[in-house]
């Protein structure tokens, strides 16, 4: 089981030498492939006898995600409308990669107009981590942690892709924004 872009792009002697004639690789990938676009290349991805991601083309369909292991089984409450948040703002965002096909940061700052937006992330950075957070070692449990402070998160893809969903939906759901 390899990472397709880890494999591609990074670290090209991840893939074996010689392939034993019983083996099969699977490649699993997450990231879209209007950003790598090598990923809808037929040439790399035929040397794997299945493809594991986000894709419905692809061999195993799963979705990026990381759920608690009660997701499914316990009722969470969802924030309260009154922002619980130190700052008082209703909405957080996480957003670091600032140049995206989205556009997604054209409409957070139209959001920012007309309501208070907590952004954690590099861009239209406004809010740092408090410090009850910061040491936190495991990034995905502060992000948690952060967004039960709120009732609603900004959850906009970097990419515009078919069947593509990353984390950042589920981070919202799990947590009941």
């Amino acid at each position: 089981l390899m990472d397709g872009t880890n494999t591609r792009v990074w670290n090209r002697a991840v893939l074996p030498g010689v392939r034993c004639p019983h083996q099969q690789w699977a490649m699993f990938e997450f990231r879209p492939s209007s950003i790598y676009p090598f990923l809808r290349d037929a040439a790399y991805t035929s040397l794997y006898d299945f493809t594991v991601g986000y894709s419905r083309n692809w061999t195993v369909f799963t979705p990026d995600v990381r759920l608690p292991r009660d997701f499914w089984t316990k009722r969470r409450e969802p924030p309260l409308l009154e922002s619980q948040s130190a700052s008082g703002a209703p909405v957080a965002a996480f957003i670091s990669a600032c140049s995206t096909p989205s556009r997604r940061l054209d409409y957070l700052r139209e959001l920012m107009e007309f309501i208070d937006v907590d952004s954690f992330g590099k861009c239209e950075h406004n809010a740092d981590v408090p410090p009850e957070f910061e040491s936190m070692r495991n990034r995905f449990n502060q992000k948690e942690a952060m967004l039960l402070q709120y009732p609603f998160t900004i959850a906009f893809e970097n990419s515009i892709e078919v069947d593509y969903v990353s984390e950042k939906i589920f981070n919202a759901l799990a947590v009941g924004s």
